[in-house]
């Protein structure tokens, strides 16, 4: 390794060292940590259709076209807030729907 990866190295082993100090002090209520680990749980299902997205925009962009992904973009944009409103509010799942939407 050279030296200069190795002074990077240094430098931000520093950095995170200084962000965990300023962290730990930090208290959370436990019914507000259990609802955000319950809301990451129904996240999780993003993922997959994350992992399309960026498929989808490297091969437009790729091919330097993007009012496709601007269609697409807005399309999912009202089926997104349309789908969060009917979990969030009339199917009465809260948290969970948000995730799930």
């Amino acid at each position: 390794m050279d030296t200069q990866q190795r002074k990077e190295d240094v430098e931000v082993f520093a950095e995170v060292k200084k962000l965990l100090a300023l962290a730990m002090p930090l208290i959370q209520d436990p019914e507000i940590a259990a609802e955000a680990g319950n809301y990451a749980g129904f996240m999780i299902l993003s993922i997959f259709a994350y992992g399309l997205l960026e498929c989808q925009v490297k091969f437009l962009q790729a091919q330097n076209n993007v009012k496709p992904m601007m269609f697409t973009t807005v399309i999912t944009l009202l089926l997104h807030v349309l789908s969060c409103w009917i979990l969030v509010l009339k199917a009465s799942l809260g948290s969970k729907g948000a995730g799930s939407g």
